[in-house]
């Protein structure tokens, strides 16, 4: 409510400096008895006006500009010679005021459209990178923490993706007769897709029988069998060193 209060303070601020330009130029014209050319004047008031208070302060400004030109012109008393001189100038400075209000309120108006679009851009992109994130650490959580340990072996492993998330996977297995298995995959595509991808195959490879050679027949069966649009799939690699 505060900082809504603060911009139209400021708009008024700016329509009454128009407004003040405007008194300035009328009393300005008037004293010049019209040897100055001050329609610039007016036409800076009504921009002004137009810009900070919408068209419709452009337009009131433009009319009384206008009003302001004629009145200056009937109390300075040099006339035309024709009347419909007169009449022709009013229509000329009248029109020159209205175009400049209606174009400088539209291109405000489009400004500000411009702008509303970008902060809701940026809100959205951040929304994205939010939920990306999530995605990514979500994604962390599924890899287990640490090798197992194994006497006589020293483990180091490091994971890092291209983006947010991924597809890449890894795994470690204890077999039966006590070796220790350990898998690399990739998920086809980047991104969050690949992610719920490589999600989806470490769920078949932890509900499938642990054996390198049946684990990746398995594997490999398993999706045509699930579902997955045949343009996504995972290579994976299984070993047991020891």
């Amino acid at each position: 409510m505060r900082q809504r209060s603060t911009a139209e303070d400021y708009r008024a601020a700016w329509v009454a400096f128009a407004a003040a330009l405007m008194l300035g130029a009328f009393g300005w014209d008037f004293l010049s008895g019209n040897e100055i050319s001050l329609g610039l004047m007016y036409v800076i008031s009504v921009a002004v006006g137009a810009w900070f208070g919408g068209r419709g302060v452009g337009i009131t400004l433009a009319a009384f500009g206008t009003a302001a030109w004629v009145t200056s012109y009937l109390l300075v008393g040099k006339m035309y010679s024709q009347p419909g001189i007169l009449a022709w100038n009013v229509i000329v400075e009248l029109g020159i005021y209205l175009l400049t209000a209606v174009a400088v309120a539209q291109a405000r108006t489009g400004l500000d459209r411009q702008r509303e679009l970008a902060t809701r851009l940026a809100a959205a992109n951040q929304a994205l990178d939010h939920e990306a994130i999530s995605v990514g650490e979500l994604q962390r959580q599924l890899l287990p923490d640490r090798p197992p340990p194994v006497p006589g072996y020293e483990w180091d492993h490091h994971y890092a993706t291209s983006t947010r998330a991924g597809g890449d996977y890894y795994d470690f297995f204890e077999l039966p007769d006590g070796r220790i298995a350990f898998l690399v995959a990739d998920a086809s595509g980047h991104g969050a897709p690949a992610a719920v991808l490589m999600a989806m195959f470490r769920v078949l490879v932890r509900t499938t029988e642990i054996g390198t050679g049946r684990l990746l027949s398995d594997t490999s069966a398993a999706p045509s069998t699930g579902g997955v649009n045949a343009g996504k799939w995972t290579t994976c690699s299984a070993s047991t060193p020891c």
